[in-house]
């Protein structure tokens, strides 16, 4: 709770400056989230560049991207198939039953008087 009244009064405070400040505040927090941001990833980035090469497994055929990109549209397509089956295609006509029709009375809506 004493952190969280804190933060409102220094929130207050930063309300109460020009706009020109707030702006100055803004783009240094912005240059110092990304330094940190940029230093994690740039780490991160060491075990790529910085290590030893490890001896990767070398296949004999390259995977081209659409290669794979095919790969990947043929298992669907078998996928689909599996799971749906074999389907007649039958005329939608020979499915469905017609409607019954309802012979409709005439009904006179005049008033006799």
């Amino acid at each position: 709770m004493i952190k969280l009244k804190y933060m409102r009064e220094y929130i207050k405070t930063l309300q109460d400056k020009s706009e020109n400040k707030r702006k100055q505040i803004l783009v240094v927090s912005l240059i110092v989230s990304m330094v940190f941001v940029s230093s994690i990833w740039i780490y991160g980035l060491e075990d790529h560049f910085g290590a030893k090469p490890q001896a990767k497994a070398v296949s004999t055929t390259e995977e081209k991207p659409f290669a794979l990109f095919g790969d990947s549209l043929t298992g669907t397509y078998k996928n689909l198939v599996a799971s749906v089956g074999n389907i007649s295609f039958a005329k939608k006509k020979d499915l469905i039953t017609p409607p019954k029709q309802i012979d409709l009375i005439v009904v006179d809506n005049a008033v006799k008087q």
